[in-house]
């Protein structure tokens, strides 16, 4: 198994990037996992009026000299990015032998299009996180609070590091992953993983074929920040280790 270190030479960061509407938030970092590939996560923002998605990342890896090592590609989480919020992403360069050699990287945006607009039509009413022999858990209930059927729901968590950079992401699908309106379904997201041990807490996002999230503020809130275009859904919760209470 390989060792995890945040040092300067496996935790990169480069300055925020942008292409047309979409940011790359300076919060991402990039490690050696647990298998041994060099491993890029962090989170982009939609900065524009208009949806977007998926996008792609590119990531440029370089050794200690400043020298080309590899490049490595991944897509956003979320298939639709509304305006002002944030989605995950992951990169994984599959060469243990060019991973090793990585000292650094930069990111930059890729290809992407633009989306049709998603109703916000779905709501997570509940979520708790624990760890066990399994890893790291996060269950809830998520709900479809939109007028009509709608299928594949998705449900993205976002782990943070006590210095707020993001060290994985994960999601998983609903059970039943396709919801008739008002009717409620359990979620189970698990990461497993050493990293485990480095998360300060998580975020919450979700998506269907048919939904957006809805954001969880008050209603006076809520048109605040639609107004100011950042509405960002960010269901964070700090965690008791093994405790098991969120």
């Amino acid at each position: 198994m390989a060792t995890l270190a945040f040092s300067s030479a496996l935790f990169s960061r480069s300055k925020a990037s942008t292409q047309s509407q979409i940011e790359i938030l300076p919060t991402h970092s990039g490690y050696i996992n647990d298998q041994g590939y060099y491993y890029v996560v962090g989170e982009v923002q939609n900065v524009g009026t208009t949806p977007v998605g998926p996008v792609n990342i590119t990531a440029t890896f370089y050794d200690v000299n400043g020298e080309f090592v590899a490049l490595g590609n991944g897509t956003t989480t979320l298939y639709t990015i509304l305006p002002g919020r944030k989605s995950p992403f992951e990169i994984f360069l599959y060469s243990a032998n060019y991973s090793q050699r990585v000292h650094n990287y930069t990111l930059s945006v890729g290809q992407f299009l633009q989306a049709q607009n998603k109703p916000l039509g779905l709501e997570i009413i509940t979520n708790s996180s624990h760890i066990d022999a399994e890893g790291f858990h996060v269950t809830g209930e998520i709900k479809n609070i939109g007028p009509e059927y709608t299928s594949f729901v998705k449900v993205v968590a976002t782990f943070y590091n006590a210095s707020g950079y993001v060290i994985a992401t994960k999601f998983s699908y609903s059970n039943p992953k396709n919801l008739n309106p008002d009717q409620v379904a359990t979620f189970e997201i698990i990461l497993n993983s050493s990293i485990i041990n480095k998360i300060d807490h998580y975020t919450l996002e979700a998506e269907s074929w048919d939904y957006a999230l809805v954001p969880e503020f008050n209603p006076a809130s809520l048109i605040l920040i639609l107004t100011a275009s950042t509405a960002t859904y960010l269901q964070s919760t700090k965690f008791r280790k093994m405790r098991g209470k969120s």
